[in-house]
C-alpha cells in the first residue's frame, strides 16, 4: 500500500509538472487568437497560486499580452519580476523592450538594452523602431556602428533611419551597408525599396538610379527620381526617365508632368518645351499648379509669347500665376511690360515673390528709381526682397548706397550671403579691388561654415586680380582652392539639335564632330575680326600658357562652341539656342551680337542671370546692361 501511494503521488507531480510546463505554450496560443486578456487572466491564477513555475517564457507571453492591451498596470508589475539572473534571456528582453517603448517609456527600454549581457538581432531591431518611432532618429544611428552583419530585416530600418537623416554621414553609412549585402539581398523587394528611398532622400541620384533599374518600377519611384534629378541639375535626364516611363507603358499623374515642365524650365530648349507640352493631356492643362509652371517654364525657354498667351486665357489667375508672368517678363528683359502687370496685379495677391520678381526685372535693366518707388512701398522687407534691392544699386554702380542698405537689413535681419555676393559681383564687374577684398573679408568672418558660396568669392576675386593685372595674387587664390581640395563650378552650356540635348564645356574636345567644330569655329573667329571685333582679355581670368592667344582662350568659350555646333548641321539654323550654368562673359557677349548679324541668325542664350535675345540686326534684348 506504501508503494502504491508512492507511485500515486509521483504521478500526480509529474502530470502536474507537465502540465505547468506547456502553460507558456497554452498562453502562446492565446496571444496567437489575439485573446490577451484570456492570457492575463491565466497568468495571474499561476503566479497567484503556482509563482515557482514561472519562467522566463511565461513572463515572455504576459508581456506580450500586456503590450497589446496597453495594460500598464500588468506591464509594469511583471516587469519587476525580472531578475538580474533573466539579463541574458534575449526573447525576454526584446519583449520588455517592445513593451516600454509602446508605453511611451523610451528611457526605460534604453535603460534595459545597456544593461543586457546579449543583444540579440531582435533586441537591436526593436530598440532601433523604438528610437524610429520617437523619432530619434541620431540615437538609432549611433547604434548602427556595432552592427557587424545585419540580417535584412535590420537593414531596412538602417536604410529607414538614414533616409530619415538626410545627411552626408547617413549617406556614408547607408551606403556602406548597400556596399556589403549579399546577392540575396537583391531579392528582397522591400529592402531594395528602403535602400532606394534611403538613396533619394540622401540626394545620391546615381545609386538611385542603379537601384531603380533592379526593382520593379512604378509611378512614384520615377517621380522620385525625377524630383532629386531636377534638384541635382540634370534635368535631361528627367525627359530620359520620362521616355522610358513611357516605354514601361505607365501612365504620367500630375506630379510627373510638374516633375517634366520644372525639367523643361531648367534646360530652357522651345523645342523640347513643345514636345512635352503637346503630350501633356487636356485636364491636366486646366491645373492650376500647372499653368503657374508652364507660364514659367516659357519664360525660362525665352518664348514671351507662349507665357503671354497661357497667361491671357486663364479665366481666374492667382498671385502664383501672376509671380510667373512678371517673372517671366522680367527674365527676358520686358522690364515695360513687367512693371505694367505688377501694377494691374490686385494688391492682395502680392507677396514676397512678387516683389522679388518686379526688384530682380527693374535690376536687370537698370530701372533703380522705380525699383527704389516700389522697395520704400513694402512693408515687410525680407532679406530676399533687401538682396535684391542691393543687387539694383550695385548693378548700376551705386556700391556706397549698397552698402548702406546692407547695415540696414542687418539692423533687423541675419547677415546673408547672398546679399554680400550681390555686392561682390559688381565690385567685380568694376574692377575695384580694395571693395572685393573688403567683401571677401567680412564673407569669411560671417560664413564661415558656407563652403561653396566662399569658393564662389574667392573666384570672384582671383577675377578681380586677374582684370587688375595681379595674375599671381589670381594664380595664388587658385591653388589654394586646389590644394584645399574645393572646387569652383564649372561653365557648361546647354543646346538642342534635332531633340538631343549636347553639352559643351570650354576648350571641349570630346564630341564626336570634334574637328568640324573647330574648324566652323576657325571659321566664325575670322569672320568676327573681319567685321570689327576685338578679343577682350579682361575676359580671361588666368595665366596664359606659351602656347596659347587670347583668341585661341576666348574662342574656346563654351558658348562660342556651341554656337559652331549649330553652324556645322546639314540645315542651317535661323534660330540658335543656349542655356548657360554661369554668366555670359564681355566677349561672348559682344561676339554673339556680331555672329548673329553676320550669320543672320536669331540666339537666345539664357545665362544664370537672364535671357539675352540677339537678334539678326545686332542687338541684344538687355541693351549691353550686364
Amino acid at each position: 500500500m506504501f508503494v502504491i501511494n508512492i507511485y500515486l503521488r509521483n504521478k500526480i507531480n509529474e502530470n502536474l509538472l507537465r502540465y505547468f510546463t506547456t502553460l507558456d505554450i497554452r498562453m502562446k496560443k492565446l496571444n496567437d487568437l489575439k485573446n490577451f486578456d484570456k492570457t492575463l487572466l491565466l497568468y495571474d491564477e499561476y503566479e497567484k497560486c503556482h509563482p515557482s513555475f514561472i519562467s522566463n517564457k511565461v513572463l515572455t507571453q504576459a508581456l506580450k499580452a500586456s503590450t497589446n492591451l496597453f495594460d500598464k498596470t500588468h506591464g509594469l508589475t511583471i516587469s519587476k519580476k525580472i531578475s538580474l539572473s533573466s539579463m541574458n534571456d534575449t526573447y525576454l528582453l526584446a519583449s520588455l523592450i517592445h513593451m516600454f517603448i509602446q508605453f511611451n517609456q523610451i528611457d526605460e527600454a534604453e535603460k534595459i538594452f545597456q544593461k543586457s549581457k546579449i543583444q540579440s538581432e531582435s533586441m537591436f531591431l526593436t530598440i532601433i523602431k523604438g528610437y524610429l518611432k520617437n523619432e530619434m532618429y541620431e540615437k538609432a544611428f549611433d547604434l548602427f556602428v556595432k552592427l557587424s552583419n545585419p540580417n535584412e530585416i535590420l537593414l531596412i530600418q538602417i536604410f529607414n533611419t538614414c533616409a530619415k537623416l538626410e545627411n552626408e554621414k547617413a549617406l556614408i553609412c547607408g551606403r556602406k551597408f548597400f556596399d556589403q549585402m549579399s546577392m540575396n539581398c537583391y531579392n528582397n523587394i522591400f529592402l531594395m525599396n528602403s535602400a532606394f528611398n534611403m538613396f533619394i532622400k540622401c540626394k545620391d541620384s546615381i545609386s538611385a538610379e542603379r537601384i531603380f533599374s533592379k526593382i520593379p518600377r512604378f509611378l512614384i519611384g520615377y517621380g522620385r527620381l525625377m524630383k532629386i534629378f531636377n534638384l541635382e541639375k540634370q534635368p535631361e535626364k528627367t525627359i530620359d526617365l520620362y521616355e522610358q516611363m513611357k516605354r514601361d507603358g505607365i501612365k504620367p499623374d500630375r506630379i510627373i508632368y510638374l516633375s517634366l515642365i520644372n525639367a523643361c524650365a531648367r534646360i530652357g530648349m522651345k523645342a523640347i518645351c513643345q514636345r512635352i507640352v503637346n503630350e501633356i493631356p487636356e485636364e491636366f492643362l486646366l491645373n492650376c499648379q500647372i499653368q503657374s509652371s508652364l507660364i514659367h517654364m516659357w519664360g525660362k525657354s525665352g518664348s514671351i509669347n507662349e507665357a503671354k498667351s497661357l497667361f491671357e486665357n486663364i479665366s481666374q489667375s492667382d498671385a502664383i500665376i501672376y509671380n510667373s508672368m512678371i517673372n517671366s517678363y522680367g527674365l527676358n528683359g520686358m522690364i515695360d511690360q513687367a512693371l505694367e502687370l505688377f501694377h494691374q496685379m490686385p494688391k492682395h495677391f502680392r507677396d514676397n515673390y512678387t516683389f522679388v520678381c518686379i526688384l530682380n526685372a527693374c535690376s536687370h535693366t537698370g530701372r533703380v528709381d522705380q525699383a527704389r518707388r516700389i522697395f520704400n512701398e513694402i512693408s515687410l522687407k525680407t532679406q530676399q526682397i533687401y538682396t535684391v534691392m542691393v543687387d539694383c544699386l550695385s548693378r548700376a554702380s551705386l556700391l556706397e548706397e549698397a552698402q548702406q542698405l546692407i547695415i540696414k537689413s542687418e539692423s533687423i535681419h541675419s547677415p546673408w550671403l547672398p546679399m554680400y555676393m550681390a555686392l561682390l559681383s559688381s565690385a567685380r564687374h568694376q574692377r575695384n579691388q580694395g571693395l572685393s577684398e573688403k567683401i571677401v573679408q567680412r564673407m569669411e568672418k560671417l560664413f564661415p561654415e558656407s563652403e561653396k558660396g566662399l569658393i564662389s568669392a574667392l573666384v570672384l576675386l582671383s577675377n578681380v586680380y586677374a582684370v587688375t593685372g595681379q595674375l599671381d595674387e589670381a594664380e595664388k587664390i587658385r591653388t589654394n582652392l586646389i590644394k584645399s581640395g574645393k572646387k569652383k563650378e564649372i561653365g557648361l552650356v546647354w543646346t538642342e539639335v534635332n531633340g538631343k540635348i549636347w553639352k559643351f564645356r570650354a576648350h571641349d574636345k570630346s564630341h564626336p564632330q570634334s574637328l568640324q567644330l573647330y574648324e566652323e569655329l576657325d571659321r566664325l573667329s575670322k569672320e568676327l575680326l573681319e567685321n570689327g571685333h576685338k578679343f577682350n582679355s579682361d575676359s580671361i581670368t588666368r595665366s596664359i600658357s606659351s602656347h596659347e592667344t587670347i583668341q585661341s582662350v576666348l574662342c574656346g568659350h563654351s558658348e562660342k562652341l556651341a554656337i559652331a555646333f549649330h553652324f556645322i548641321q546639314p540645315t542651317r539654323p535661323s534660330r540658335i539656342q543656349i542655356t548657360k550654368n554661369l554668366r555670359v562673359c564681355q566677349d561672348c557677349h559682344a561676339a554673339t551680337k556680331l555672329i548673329a548679324r553676320i550669320r543672320q541668325c536669331e540666339i537666345i542664350v539664357r545665362d544664370a542671370s537672364r535671357i539675352h535675345h540677339f537678334d539678326i540686326n545686332g542687338n541684344c534684348s538687355c541693351k549691353d546692361y550686364f
